[in-house]
């Protein structure tokens, strides 16, 4: 299939944002004097809506889980989101894909105001014909919900001329939801077990083999 449109996640595709966002999740847990949890369930509350993930994995209560959300977003605002890096091979590989004509989009389940940051901090943002991110109000937040709104504001595209690159069962399975295709990146906080579990066309290990897949494709 040639698709004409690229839609990347954002964390554990085009960011390794794990220190910021880690930090700022145990900075809430503290003002809520929740206990912390082990390593390996912080880490995977990287990827879903944090909104599930304070309830659902950190033990925070239903009463509570606004006020968490409000804690982290106000340290990771300032300065968590900075707190992250790109992941080898992104650079080159966003610059190829839009010398090649490809359109490029964003679509995470992170904020909007914080995507719009993270990639003008990067100094990449200029390669992207749209940023969509979750909204304010979590009337749009998770990743189903996220692509539904490119592909409404987007109208002049098919589902079927794009495919989302993504890390973790969340993205595919979000794409699923709206019938896009999703390329898995093992790279990041996901295992190619789940990814292809989920339904992921193909997985790639480096971000630069996102090329030979289109090239194959």
């Amino acid at each position: 299939m040639a698709y004409k449109a690229i839609v990347l996640d954002l964390d554990g595709t085009v960011i390794f944002s794990e220190p910021g966002v880690l930090r700022c999740i145990r900075y809430a847990l503290s003002e809520l004097s929740v206990k912390e949890p082990e390593y390996t369930v912080l880490k995977s509350c990287i990827g879903p809506p944090l909104t599930e993930s304070f309830h659902l994995r950190l033990g925070v209560a239903p009463k509570d889980c606004d006020k968490a959300l409000q804690l982290f977003r106000q340290e990771y605002d300032t300065k968590g989101k900075y707190e992250c890096e790109l992941y080898p091979g992104i650079r080159e590989l966003i610059a190829e894909l839009k010398k090649q004509g490809y359109l490029l989009f964003l679509g995470s389940s992170k904020n909007q105001s914080a995507c719009n940051s993270i990639l003008s901090h990067f100094e990449i943002d200029q390669y992207f014909d749209g940023i969509y991110g979750s909204s304010e109000d979590a009337v749009r937040e998770t990743k189903e919900e996220v692509l539904a709104y490119l592909l409404e504001c987007e109208s002049s595209l098919s589902v079927e001329d794009c495919l989302l690159v993504g890390d973790t069962k969340y993205d595919v399975l979000g794409a699923k939801a709206v019938s896009m295709d999703c390329l898995g990146v093992t790279y990041g906080f996901g295992s190619k077990e789940d990814l292809l579990s989920a339904g992921a066309v193909s997985t790639v290990d480096h971000a630069l083999d996102v090329l030979k897949f289109l090239e194959e494709s």
